[in-house]
């Protein structure tokens, strides 16, 4: 679909529930009306009415309205360096698949992961996926001492396995308790590495599994991420797939029926990390044949 017959989509769907809306109120004001002045059992029936209206088509119409134009800005604005984008929407991730990742402490049950606003495409041969995410995980010996992380999930699966990359968290140290993101790494079989430079000592928590060290030249890249973005929460790298977890970042807005996307609005980039992590995953693609950082 050309971005003219989008914006022509939008604005018909925007333009019919504007309509539909005015004429919403202006019962609203006549139940008010029959209510206060004239007899009000009517007033009460058409109220009900009207309630039922909105809660059944009206409020679901427009939150339409507002996820396809969001998806619209996804695809033409977010995912605009990626070959055959797609909206996932509210799939393509599981708690499960979250947990067996182990990048972070979450509950696996099945409200411990809310997904939404999907995407994925070709990038750099591999696939690059996202998602906002909101997860819990058990802060306490309570089953309802729940803690929350929320914010963006970006991954890229690559097209060819990484040869010699071990597999390797980081963790920002005010993310999460670090008594508990330590009792987590280590029942999934992380090996605490506490280094001698400072500021990775007082900024992050590194765990090794399945391999001897992180390579040395990744490391300077990989404090630049995080010394580069204060949203960046967690990193995970393994030779098949990486991870980063952005902090309360996300990328979406909520559209009133008044608002009406431009072209501009659709193809601007709503995520200001998106390129700095797709950067970052390709330098891991491509580690054996770089530099090291000075």
């Amino acid at each position: 679909m050309s971005m003219k017959e989008i914006l022509q989509e939008l604005a018909a769907k925007r333009n019919r529930l504007q309509k539909i809306s005015m004429a919403y109120f202006a019962m609203i004001v006549a139940v008010i009306l029959l209510i206060f002045i004239g007899p009000g059992l009517p007033g009460m029936i058409l109220g009900v009415a009207l309630l039922i209206f909105y809660f059944v088509w009206l409020r679901r119409q427009t939150q339409e309205y507002s996820d396809k134009a969001n998806s619209e800005r996804i695809l033409n604005g977010l995912c605009a360096p990626l070959k055959d984008p797609v909206f996932l929407g509210n799939t393509g991730l599981t708690v499960h698949e979250l947990e067996e990742m182990a990048m972070l402490p979450v509950q696996a049950d099945d409200h411990g992961l809310l997904i939404r606003q999907g995407f994925e495409g070709k990038k750099d041969g591999g696939i690059c996926r996202g998602w906002e995410v909101t997860f819990h995980y058990q802060v306490g010996p309570k089953r309802t001492s729940y803690a929350f992380l929320s914010g963006t999930l970006m991954t890229k699966t690559f097209d060819r396995q990484i040869t010699g990359m071990p597999e390797w968290v980081a963790v920002r140290r005010e993310l999460v308790d670090e008594t508990i993101l330590c009792r987590f790494l280590q029942e999934k079989g992380y090996t605490l590495i506490h280094p001698e430079k400072a500021e990775w000592k007082d900024k992050l928590i590194l765990g090794l599994r399945n391999g001897k060290e992180i390579p040395e030249k990744i490391l300077p890249r990989l404090a630049g991420l995080f010394a580069g973005m204060e949203r960046v929460g967690a990193v995970h790298c393994t030779e098949k797939e990486a991870a980063v977890f952005l902090d309360h970042r996300f990328y979406t807005d909520r559209l009133k029926v008044r608002d009406l996307p431009t072209e501009e609005q659709l193809r601007r980039n709503p995520l200001p990390e998106r390129d700095d992590v797709w950067d970052f995953f390709q330098y891991l693609q491509r580690w054996r044949e770089e530099e090291p950082v000075a």
